[in-house]
């Protein structure tokens, strides 16, 4: 059993079905000594984002002003005469906040290895830090700018005001026997005022679960990327063999449960929430759907990639393909009355056939679009939509060649 650390005061407390949140009292020093290591792999977590107002959080702590609330998702956790101890915690609510304090406190303990004079850690950070020790200064997320600000508050102050600032009083709603779903549903919450969570990353929020189903549901190996670390944006263009977005694979799930295509917008986000979405999407995060789903994938990639080295890549890396793919899968399997894995066994039999994607003519008539007259993810999903279509529907295992350019031109 891990070992039970005081963590601070309890101030107050308040009950939520089985959850307890307890207002604590503790202080900076403390908070950033208890910190596990990988305090920025909570999975439910944003990514650390850029916020100048954030990167002056220096200015605070050296004046010891308030500092907002930090929530803690706390384990083990023991209430005893006032007293809160943990085994250990998460962050809900506080990574950016975080992220600095630590860097804050880290950059002190550097310039208490160095002469404190202001001048001479100036000439340090300007030029033997640039060239020999700014790699610890990236390393603990410090700017120079960070490091002189601590450095003229020495000169002006002592090393030991320094660390007493440390020692200020930091208030911490902790919560424990907190459930998963909860957790997500309080973390948006309290994001909701701050720069939006991205809407992909909220999707996969959603369906944390099934990430590890997808990674060891099929022989296939695939790679899954999250948003958090790299946007469906950055991921499109710097997409690499066997990997897969999984806000994208998501999206594609639900549009194969709809048997139609759907979009990554706040709409989509709320009908999940809400519980809107049919009963096919339950049937569609089986495991033995969910393995067939990753032969698909690379079914797919390896058809695409014997079609066109230039474009298979980036082009099985698309939202719009995967949703436009996997929604006709689900059309056929409603229509015909089958399961999702029959409509999608009979797909991999048709990309096992060379030569009908024609990916080149799809790139050709996808870029002659006028974007100031269409929406051009509704334009794509929906020709990929009515290609795949055709394929499954055809009777022969060889489908004719996709006439994109026909399929890009058909009123909605």
């Amino acid at each position: 059993m891990a070992r039970l650390v005081d963590f601070g005061s309890i101030l107050d407390k308040k009950k939520e079905g089985n959850s307890t949140c307890y207002l604590v009292r503790s202080s900076l020093k403390r908070y950033l000594a208890a910190l596990p290591e990988e305090f920025g792999d909570y999975q439910i977590q944003r990514e650390v984002v850029t916020n100048v107002y954030l990167d002056e959080l220096v200015k605070t702590v050296l004046k010891c002003g308030h500092i907002p609330p930090l929530v803690l998702i706390g384990e083990g956790a023991l209430a005893n005469n006032g007293e809160l101890r943990l085994a250990r915690f998460r962050i809900l609510d506080g990574l950016q906040r975080t992220v600095r304090l630590k860097a804050i406190h880290d950059a002190a303990d550097l310039l208490s290895e160095h002469d404190n004079d202001v001048n001479h850690a100036r000439k340090i950070a300007r030029e033997r830090l640039a060239k020999t020790g700014s790699e610890r200064l990236v390393e603990i997320g410090a700017s120079q700018g960070l490091f002189t600000a601590l450095a003229e508050f020495v000169k002006k102050h002592s090393e030991a005001d320094l660390n007493a600032v440390f020692e200020s009083s930091q208030w911490f709603e902790i919560w424990t026997d907190l459930g998963t779903e909860e957790q997500i549903r309080k973390m948006l919450v309290l994001n909701a005022g701050h720069k939006p969570v991205r809407t992909r990353h909220q999707l996969e929020l959603l369906f944390l679960n099934v990430l590890p189903k997808l990674k060891g549901a099929s022989k296939r190996e695939i790679s899954v990327v999250r948003e958090k670390e790299r946007s469906a944006i950055f991921f499109a263009k710097s997409r690499k063999k066997g990997q897969f977005h999984f806000a994208e694979l998501i999206a594609a799930l639900i549009a194969m449960s709809e048997g139609e295509p759907v979009t990554t917008n706040p709409a989509l986000i709320t009908d999940i929430q809400n519980g809107e979405l049919k009963d096919g999407l339950a049937s569609c995060l089986r495991e033995e759907v969910l393995a067939s789903f990753v032969d698909t994938l690379v079914a797919l990639e390896d058809a695409a990639l014997k079609d066109s080295e230039k474009y298979g890549v980036q082009w099985v890396g698309r939202e719009v393909v995967l949703v436009g793919l996997f929604a006709a899968v689900g059309h056929y399997a409603n229509r015909k009355g089958v399961s999702f894995e029959k409509g999608m066994e009979r797909l991999q039999k048709r990309l096992a056939r060379t030569g009908w994607l024609k990916l080149s003519e799809f790139e050709k008539e996808r870029n002659s679009q006028d974007l100031a007259k269409v929406n051009i993810g509704t334009v794509n999903k929906r020709a990929v939509f009515r290609a795949f279509s055709n394929a499954l529907d055809a009777e022969a295992e060889a489908p004719e060649a996709v006439k994109w350019g026909r399929l890009f031109r058909e009123p909605a």
